[in-house]
């Protein structure tokens, strides 16, 4: 006779559990562990509680490298808006230095004149300074900078 004496399910509760064999005859048995059953099941319990250390330290290791991309995008963010910033400020002096050397060249009536042209802005209301007669109708910015070409070329003839 052979009989196997073994579990029928794995009990988490009793991880472990040796298979018997018992051989020989009924006046005469013989007992003897299962050691290959025992050592399967060894592995398999190891190998289960290596795949879970594996998985744990794979989620460990993926949620570090998501904290340390988003605070990289976060530093770049911030590098990208300061440089943004920087470049404003370098076109406002930019465009502040251009338009007081227009008004310095050109003087600042016929400055503004030509910068309210340019931008599309209407012009501001000027206070009489005597040089205009009020019947005569304003002169475009053209018509004066012309003006203005003959009166200094007259000077110099």
């Amino acid at each position: 006779m052979k009989l196997r004496i073994g579990p029928k399910t794995q009990d988490p509760k009793r991880p472990l559990f040796a298979p018997l064999r018992i051989t020989g005859t009924f006046s005469n048995p013989k007992f003897s562990l299962d050691l290959k059953d025992l050592i399967k099941a060894l592995a398999a319990q190891d190998l289960k509680e290596l795949e879970l250390k594996a998985k744990a330290q794979l989620e460990e290791q993926k949620q570090a490298l998501k904290l340390k991309v988003a605070n990289e995008k976060k530093a770049l963010k911030l590098k990208l808006n300061n440089e943004k910033a920087k470049q404003l400020q370098k076109v406002e002096k930019a465009k502040a230095d251009a338009i007081q050397k227009l008004k310095s060249k050109t003087g600042d009536k016929l400055g503004n004149q030509i910068l309210n042209k340019i931008t599309g802005q209407k012009p501001k209301p000027a206070a009489t300074d005597g040089t205009e007669t009020p019947e005569e109708a304003p002169k475009s910015a053209e018509d004066q900078v012309k003006d203005k070409l003959k009166n200094k070329l007259k000077g110099l003839f």
